[in-house]
């Protein structure tokens, strides 16, 4: 279960770098001028709006909501990892305690039988 949370921790982290770099470097695919940068990516951004229906997109919620997701997942991944540790830390705690040996016992009820 926490191998999936972390293949896809994993995937996101990759596409979100994926897209960092391509958002970085999308001036070099297009030679413009200094002032037509901002248009190009405006007109971009009009363009997905009226594709998708989402005249009054706002970013900042979906960011809200994406990183609640995570925090959500990091909480999960979490309170797994705390289970893990204690179960380990009982096995181990069950290993150190042998029974109890009786030795000084026998020893005693020995010398009180030879008296």
């Amino acid at each position: 279960m926490t191998i999936e949370y972390i293949l896809g921790i994993g995937a996101i982290g990759t596409l979100l770098g994926m897209v960092v770099i391509v958002r970085k470097n999308l001036s070099l695919f297009f030679v413009q001028k200094e002032g037509e940068k901002n248009n190009f990516i405006i007109k971009i951004k009009e363009k997905i709006k009226n594709e998708l229906g989402l005249k009054n997109i706002c970013y900042e919620d979906y960011l809200q909501k994406i990183l609640a997701k995570i925090h959500l997942l990091n909480l999960k991944t979490e309170n797994k990892t705390r289970n893990w540790l204690e179960s380990l830390r009982k096995k181990a705690n069950e290993k150190k305690h042998f029974p109890k040996d009786n030795y000084w016992e026998e020893l005693k009820k020995a010398k009180e039988g030879k008296e």
